[in-house]
């Protein structure tokens, strides 16, 4: 092996392992941005209301405002989860999302929200909802996409004679980003692959294959 082809290898390995994690790594900064700017809102404005005399640093009330804030999402989470797997939870919550639902424009969001939810965690257990393949952008060319209802014909803003099916299909590597389109459901093909495992094959770009799972 020549010099130059022991140096490209190299480089290329390096790639290899660098790219992965710098991407996973972004992935996490930008989460971590958007979520610390969520949960830290609050405690910071308590410490600066209970504390006025005191002058913390800044990175000091960023530290201990995103503590405090991820800590109590946390356990608002988990408390949430525990209650609702009982019968009174269970009644409570259906209580308090038929409040929701009465509300024109929150309702929208809620049930958005919580289609997308279920589908990409694998919640969702009707049959015709999960991972599917179709012809986009063109023909002969093929997406993979997640199935978040479907129309039949007259229902809402479907004005053909065929059931649309409404898919998501997020984009590669960044799967949080994606499109909304509606494709007739006779070229639509349901595809044995779980949630997760199409999501790695998103995320690697195809070089991900579920044989490896």
């Amino acid at each position: 092996m020549s010099f130059f082809n022991s140096i490209r290898n190299a480089f290329l390995t390096g790639l290899a392992v660098i790219v992965p994690f710098g991407l996973a790594l972004f992935f996490v900064y930008v989460i971590s941005g958007w979520l610390y700017s969520l949960v830290s809102a609050v405690p910071s404005m308590a410490l600066q209301h209970w504390f006025p005399a005191m002058h913390f640093p800044a990175g000091v009330v960023k530290l201990i405002s995103f503590s405090i804030g991820i800590s109590g999402t946390v356990i608002f989470v988990l408390v949430a989860g525990y209650v609702v797997r009982n019968i009174l939870g269970n009644r409570l919550v259906s209580f308090i999302e038929s409040i929701i639902l009465s509300i024109p424009v929150i309702r929208t969001v809620y049930n958005a929200s919580k289609q997308i939810l279920n589908t990409l965690l694998g919640h969702s257990h009707q049959k015709g909802k999960g991972v599917v393949m179709f012809e986009y952008p063109k023909k002969d060319i093929y997406s993979i996409g997640f199935v978040m209802g479907r129309m039949k014909p007259g229902e809402a803003h479907n004005v053909l004679d065929e059931t649309l099916v409404n898919i998501f299909v997020p984009t590669t590597p960044n799967p949080t980003s994606g499109f909304y389109l509606m494709v007739p459901e006779s070229k639509v093909r349901e595809i044995p692959l779980s949630v997760e495992q199409a999501f790695n094959v998103i995320i690697s770009g195809g070089l991900s294959s579920s044989s490896k799972e």
